[in-house]
């Protein structure tokens, strides 16, 4: 019994723990207090009833902070342009996580894209069970094939091509975080024979629009052309947008 007891305790959070843990005092206290004075036995029970309340709050708080199943360490996003027509691009992204909930199954990834956008599309943990669209946002539900919890750290990585979606002399690509997230890393790489004439970040932040520095922009061991972007600790939902005209 204790041993069962025990097990359940340690699955909880941080946050469902201290209230469990309130509950049993509060109770026990309200209890034995009652016995001996109606009125103390209230005034213990309304202080455990207001603790509580204020454990379930900060509950909700931390879960809408964190944002989710997992915070993500570190993110490298690559958008790879193969050739100087646009016709084909791989997007790759490299995600170390850590889990901050326990029981953990299944994660999603989310896809945006013109043309055909998730052609060889592929996870290199779990497997896909379901494909849906909530808006223009194509949404990917992968099962883990076990179970993660809270603690657990692992580095998965997505990969597509993309068909005939940056044919436009005028180009975009566009990242948001929808966790907590420490560190975001963001590549585009141009053809050799088509390289980058100008380029733009745009974030949500203030609604800021900015020029890409030649700081930013790089070049490949096989003379391709790279803008390479940092972003540390950028808030949930926070938008960047690049856009570059080639």
């Amino acid at each position: 019994m204790i041993r069962t007891v025990s097990e359940v305790v340690s699955k909880l959070s941080q946050s469902e723990r201290i209230g469990f843990a309130i509950n049993l005092v509060g109770i026990l206290i309200g209890f034995i207090t009652a016995q001996y004075s109606t009125l103390a036995g209230s005034i213990i029970f309304s202080t455990f009833l207001a603790l509580l309340f204020i454990v379930a709050i900060y509950s909700l708080y931390t879960r809408d902070f964190y944002g989710g199943l997992y915070e993500v360490i570190e993110h490298e996003n690559i958008w790879s342009l193969e050739d100087p027509e646009g016709r084909e691009v791989t997007h790759k992204k490299k995600m170390t996580v850590k889990y901050i909930q326990n029981n953990v199954i299944a994660i999603e990834d989310f896809l945006w894209g013109d043309g055909e956008f998730m052609k060889d599309y592929h996870c290199s943990i779990g497997h896909i069970v379901d494909v849906y669209k909530t808006g223009s946002r194509t949404n990917v539900l992968v099962s883990l094939r076990g179970v993660r919890n809270k603690g657990d750290i692992e580095t998965f990585e997505f990969t597509r091509k993309i068909v005939d979606g940056f044919t436009d002399s005028s180009e975009w690509v566009e990242i948001t975080p929808f966790n907590r997230t420490k560190k975001i890393n963001l590549k585009i790489i141009f053809p050799l024979q088509r390289p980058c004439q100008k380029a733009t970040l745009t974030t949500n932040i203030k609604n800021e629009t900015r020029e890409i520095n030649r700081g930013e922009i790089a070049s490949q061991s096989d003379g391709r052309q790279v803008i390479d972007l940092c972003f540390k600790n950028p808030r949930m939902r926070d938008v960047f947008t690049v856009r570059w005209n080639w």
